[in-house]
C-alpha cells in the first residue's frame, strides 16, 4: 500500500491482486469443492468491478470530495 499510495489505479491494481492471492490460499485444491466455487465467484465479482471502472466517473468523483472538504 505504501508503495503505491500516489497512484489511485496502481494501488487499486495491487489491492486486487493481493485479494486474488488470498482468495488461491483459502480456495485449496479441490476443484470441485464449495470452497473453490465461492473463490470463482468471489475473484468474477472483482474482475467485473475492475472492468467497470471508468477514469472519468472516478475523477469527477474524486473532485466531489476536494470540493466538499473545501
Amino acid at each position: 500500500m505504501e508503495e503505491n499510495y500516489a497512484s489511485p489505479l496502481a494501488l487499486h491494481k495491487a489491492l486486487n491482486e493481493y485479494r486474488f492471492h488470498k482468495l488461491d490460499e483459502m480456495a485449496g485444491f479441490d476443484v470441485f469443492s464449495f470452497d473453490r466455487i465461492l473463490a470463482y465467484l468471489a475473484g468474477f465479482f472483482l474482475v467485473e468491478k475492475w472492468v467497470a471502472l471508468d477514469k472519468e466517473q472516478g475523477l469527477q468523483i474524486v473532485d466531489n470530495i476536494i470540493k466538499g472538504k473545501s
